[in-house]
């Protein structure tokens, strides 16, 4: 009797991390899933652009893995996650989790003054009140 018969699907994997941004920025995510038999994982990620479906692996059973990815336009994007096991006994898909792109990315312009007008719309006339310019 081979292994197979009695192997069980990881489960549906865990995703988290930062679920809305701008486009053309890296997205960093923690995925983790566990197999009840301790067989090592791949994890088949749908990021919701049209990329199609990308497997990595495999991992260890209830290691928690990092996965980035970017979304070059603004929309919003659903995310759909399942693992499977060496023997490939897949998981069903997770629940899909939507991802927004609404914000404008400000090409060639550094991200920590980009944060800071965004936070602060008006603070540049305020400089200029100060100055008198």
């Amino acid at each position: 009797i081979y292994r197979e018969n009695f192997n069980h699907p990881p489960t549906i994997p865990f995703i988290d991390g930062s679920f809305s941004g701008n486009p053309g920025i890296e997205f960093i995510y923690t995925i983790e899933s566990v197999d009840l038999e301790s067989l090592d994982i791949y994890y088949c990620i749908d990021w919701g652009d049209n990329s199609g479906e990308i497997c990595i692996g495999p991992f260890p059973s209830g290691e928690q893995q990092i996965v980035n990815h970017t979304w070059d336009k603004r929309g919003t994007y659903e995310i759909k996650i399942k693992s499977k096991d060496t023997y490939n006994a897949e998981s069903d898909w997770s629940y899909p989790i939507e991802v927004s792109m609404s914000k404008n990315k400000i090409n060639n312009f550094p991200h920590f003054l980009y944060r800071i007008i965004e936070n602060y719309p008006n603070l540049f006339s305020l400089i200029r009140q100060i100055l008198g310019l």
